[in-house]
């Protein structure tokens, strides 16, 4: 693999870790937050992403780390339309 090859692999990486930050920003998980804080769910789910994961499994990714990870409660979130809007975003990009 070329040097150029490895350089988009990472910038294309960086992009999708930018747009997933920016999707969790713009729910608005945790309330009154900075982008940033989004950084460790974006790296999670982008896993699962590239893993080729399915609807279900998204959903059950976001429930767990959202419940387990960060705290919050299912009346918090919706992962359904979350796991929705996530994997639409990837399949556009």
């Amino acid at each position: 693999m070329s040097r150029n090859e490895i350089n988009d692999i990472i910038n294309q990486r960086k992009s999708s870790l930018s747009r997933l930050n920016k999707l969790f920003y713009t729910i608005d998980l945790f309330k009154g937050t900075n982008q940033n804080e989004y950084l460790r769910l974006s790296e999670k789910v982008l896993v699962q992403l590239e893993k080729g994961v399915d609807y279900n499994k998204m959903k059950e990714v976001l429930e767990y780390e959202l419940v387990v990870g960060y705290g919050l409660f299912h009346s918090e979130f919706d992962s359904e339309n979350i796991a929705k809007d996530i994997l639409d975003l990837w399949e556009h990009n």
